[in-house]
């Protein structure tokens, strides 16, 4: 398995992403805090996916709960291993995960 994918295939992952799916609390985007539906699968840009809080690459937890959340494909696409995306432009943030600005060059 190559470092890009590493902590995002198998049937560790995919239990993960069931988890997140199945959340009540889980039902904006992390990114760009708007609505998800979660039904839709797929790439189109607005379709479900699990994006990492903190990027695997910056030291966030593969397969943690807590290092994983609810996105937009397209947004999770976009970002990259970017963990300075908590700042919503003026959007509140849905539910009950606290986001943090980090700087990665202080990790």
């Amino acid at each position: 398995m190559s470092a890009r994918w590493a902590g995002r295939k198998g049937r560790a992952w995919r239990e993960l992403c069931t988890q997140v799916y199945a959340d009540p609390a889980e039902t904006h985007c992390i990114r760009c805090g708007k609505a998800v539906d979660k039904d839709m699968r797929g790439t189109a840009p607005h379709s479900r996916s699990v994006d990492h809080i903190i990027a695997i690459d910056l030291g966030g937890a593969r397969l943690s709960r807590d290092n994983v959340a609810l996105a937009h494909f397209g947004c999770n696409s976009r970002h990259g291993a970017n963990v300075r995306w908590a700042k919503h432009r003026g959007t509140p943030m849905v539910g009950t995960r606290m986001i943090v600005d980090v700087d990665p060059h202080s990790l």
